[in-house]
This record gives structure tokens, C-alpha cells and sequence, in this order.
């Protein structure tokens, strides 16, 4: 076992560990495709969560093109590149937020990271967890699609959010990244978001599309968690590199994002057994 095995092994998974000692949840944001919205939502239910006096770090983990610097339209002296590359702590990569909002993030204009291995990302999840004490939730953004990075941190996780939009293709592929994380990680249980629908109704319809398909061929269970609709307040407000939920705080949008933020909080707060998952997940790798 190498010396970074031993350390993560040593400090998560003894009774004395960290996961033991703090009540954190972590969820990840994944979606079978690009283009439907996933990092914007993942940032606003970020800050909803904080508006719920949570304490939140929000990961961006695409390191190829990651984009919730940009969607903030800021960016702090240093970055995830700067971590991995021994110049600063990962405490001292932590980009502030929109309230008391954390944020790690690799930096859009350095492509010094393409990709970390297996070992890599757990050893990330680890760093990210010595500091872990001070959060209540670690929300991680995934990449798009159904790359070997999105599945692999995806399974840290002990909720699955997957954003999907009414389109074919996003369903589709929606329906392969379930299928890939049942089959490879025995993952049973799938949050469904609708975003860019244009009422509750509609985003019903798209879950029921993914509930008929995946009960043909799979065992699981997909919950619904609620639905974002359509707004040109949403559209603005990235172009303005601006949260929705701070910019037009009392449009649809908001009040949706932050109605799933609640049921995602009381969820939280019934759940007792937080970092069960990821010790299992840690013990397999």
C-alpha cells in the first residue's frame, strides 16, 4: 500500500476518521450531455444552500473547461491548477462566493490539467475533507457527459443529481450515465432536475420518460426532484456573469432553485448516517 493509500485509509476509515467526526453530505451535479444548464444550476442551488445558513463548498470538477469562475465573472489569486502543482495549499485555493459561499475551481485560461486518475481524485476528495469540518455540504460539478472523470467523482457522492432538459438526446444520454453508475458502482438511487422546461407539468413528462425507460432494463429508483423552468432572467443573468438567484431573486427560476434547496436541507437533516457512502467508496478504490 502506498503512503497516500495509507494516509487516506488511516484518517477516513478508523473509527477516529474524519467522515466520523463531521456531519457533512455530498452531492454531485452530472448530466448525460452538455448544453442543459448543469453548472448554473449547480452554482444557484450553491448559494440557496447558503441562504439556509449552510455552510457550502462547491467544486467544480472539469478540469478541462471549468466554468464556475466564469459564470461569476471572477477569480482569485490562486486555483486548483496551482494546488496540484505544489505553489499553494488547497485551503489557499478557495475562491469566496456570493455570501459565505466557498469555491475550488481549476482556471479556464491554464490547460495544465487534462485528467486525474483514480488515485488522484481520491486523494483530492481526501484534501477537500481535512478542511471538510467547516462545511455542511460539498457540492460537486461534474463534467458533462459520460466521461471516465464525470463517473469517477461521481462516486464519491452520496446523492446523484442529474440535470436533464426536454430533448431526446438528453434524455438518452441521461438514461446511459444511470445505466453506467448502476453497473459499475451498484449506485440504486437518482435525483432527476428538469431544467429549461417550461412549467412543472413539462418536467414531470421528462422524468416520466426516464422512469419508463430505466424500468424496462433496470433496478433502481429515480426520485423527482423538482423542475427549473425557461426565463430570459436566467439567460441575463449569465451574460451579466451573475447567480440568477442573486440578480432576480423573486423570479420562477429563484423560487424553484431555492424549493429544491429546502427539500434537499430537510432531507439533510433526516439523514444521520452521512459518510457512510463515501467510506464504502474510499474501501473499494
Amino acid at each position: 500500500m502506498s503512503d497516500i493509500d495509507t494516509e487516506i485509509s488511516s484518517h477516513f476509515l478508523s473509527p477516529q476518521g474524519i467522515l466520523n467526526q463531521c456531519p457533512q453530505k455530498i452531492i454531485a451535479l452530472s448530466s448525460g450531455k452538455g448544453g442543459v444548464g448543469k453548472s448554473v444550476i449547480a452554482l444557484n442551488l450553491a448559494i440557496a444552500l447558503d441562504e439556509l445558513d449552510k455552510k457550502v463548498l462547491l467544486f467544480d470538477g472539469d478540469l478541462r473547461l471549468p466554468s464556475i469562475d466564469m459564470l461569476l465573472g471572477k477569480s482569485g489569486p490562486f486555483n486548483l491548477n496551482h494546488v496540484l502543482k505544489g505553489v499553494c495549499s488547497l485551503e489557499e485555493s478557495i475562491l469566496k462566493g456570493p455570501g459565505g459561499l466557498d469555491i475550488i475551481s481549476a482556471a479556464y485560461q491554464e490547460h495544465l490539467i487534462t485528467s486525474l486518475s483514480t488515485r488522484e481524485q481520491s486523494a483530492l476528495v481526501y484534501s477537500i475533507h481535512k478542511l471538510f469540518n467547516r462545511w455542511n455540504y460539498l457540492i460537486i460539478d461534474t463534467p458533462a457527459g459520460l466521461s471516465e472523470e464525470t463517473l469517477g467523482l461521481a462516486r464519491y457522492a452520496e446523492d446523484m443529481i442529474l440535470v436533464v432538459c426536454n430533448e431526446p438526446t438528453s434524455v438518452a444520454a441521461t438514461y446511459t450515465l444511470i445505466k453506467l453508475m448502476n453497473e459499475r458502482y451498484d449506485l440504486n438511487d437518482f435525483h432527476i432536475l428538469a431544467n429549461m422546461v417550461q412549467d412543472e407539468e413539462e418536467g414531470e413528462r421528462v422524468f416520466n420518460k426516464l422512469v419508463s425507460i430505466s424500468d424496462q432494463f433496470l433496478e433502481i429508483r429515480l426520485n423527482f426532484l423538482g423542475s427549473i423552468p425557461f426565463q430570459s432572467s436566467v439567460r441575463c443573468a449569465i451574460k451579466m456573469q451573475q447567480p440568477f438567484l442573486s440578480r432576480y431573486p423573486k423570479s420562477k427560476s429563484a423560487k424553484a432553485i431555492s424549493s429544491i434547496a429546502a427539500k434537499i436541507n430537510s432531507r439533510f437533516l433526516e439523514d444521520a448516517n452521512h459518510g457512510e457512502w463515501l467510506r464504502e467508496q474510499m474501501r473499494s478504490i
